[in-house]
C-alpha cells in the first residue's frame, strides 16, 4: 500500500457501512412521521431514501478515493 500523505489516513472504507442503510431508512421514516414532517407519506419517504441511501453513497465514494 502506497504511503498516504501528511495528515491523511489510506484505510479502506468499513464493509459494513453500505449496511447500515436499511435501518437508517427505517429509523428515519419514523422519527420524520412522528416529529419532523407532520406524518406525511410522502415526507417520510422521503427522508427515508435520503437516510437509507447516504451510506451506500458515502461506501462508494469512500471506496473509490481509497482505490486512487
Amino acid at each position: 500500500m502506497p504511503e498516504a500523505p501528511e495528515g491523511q489516513s489510506r484505510r479502506p472504507p468499513p464493509a459494513w457501512l453500505p449496511w447500515l442503510g436499511p435501518p437508517l431508512a427505517g429509523v428515519a421514516a419514523g422519527l420524520a412521521g412522528r416529529y419532523l414532517l407532520g406524518g406525511g407519506f410522502w415526507p417520510s419517504l422521503i427522508a427515508a431514501l435520503f437516510i437509507g441511501f447516504t451510506p451506500i453513497i458515502v461506501y462508494r465514494l469512500w471506496k473509490r478515493a481509497h482505490h486512487r
